[in-house]
């Protein structure tokens, strides 16, 4: 019958032993992996609208799709939406502005 090796490459019995004769660990020696340093991304810019913008904004989308009852998360998510995509803009309008001096 094979003898079965552990992960570690000890026997079994070895292991057993270990605990019960207090011998000495002689698992082989792991090295740490290498730290790579990479660069930091950007800080990301958090933005949530105010909740009395959003649902203005969905109230006018709920009139403007002619006040029809029952799309109330519809319009409430496609006012998120816009409110997003106006923050955006604005975001990369002043990313692709040059700085002034």
């Amino acid at each position: 019958m094979a003898e079965e090796l552990l992960f570690d490459g000890l026997h079994p019995m070895y292991n057993r032993l270990q605990h019960y004769l207090h011998l000495p660990n002689i698992a082989p020696a792991r090295r740490p992996a290498p730290v790579v340093k990479m660069a930091e991304p950007p800080a990301p810019v958090h933005f949530n609208p105010a909740r009395p913008d959003v649902a203005l904004r969905a109230y006018y989308i709920f009139l403007n799709q002619g006040g029809h009852h029952g799309f109330d998360l519809d319009h409430w998510l496609e006012a998120e939406s816009q409110l997003f995509a106006e923050h955006n803009a604005v975001l990369k309008k002043n990313q692709s502005a040059p700085a002034k001096k």
